[in-house]
């Protein structure tokens, strides 16, 4: 192999994507404000969140 063929290699590979991507429209639906708020738990966990005092209670 030549060299312009290894370095063309080399770049290609570090331009792959990661393996698992999440998506914000499904962070928010399962873990966001709103989805916490529908269930008990959920606002428990809110409400610990803001007893601790975190700047941010959600996603």
């Amino acid at each position: 192999m030549s060299i312009e063929s290894l370095t063309h290699l080399s770049e290609t590979n570090s331009m792959s994507k990661r393996t698992l991507e999440g998506t914000n429209r499904k962070q928010k639906r399962t873990s966001g404000f709103r989805a916490r708020m529908r269930s008990n738990t959920g606002r428990r966990v809110i409400r610990t969140r803001r007893k601790k005092g975190r700047h941010r209670l959600t996603v």
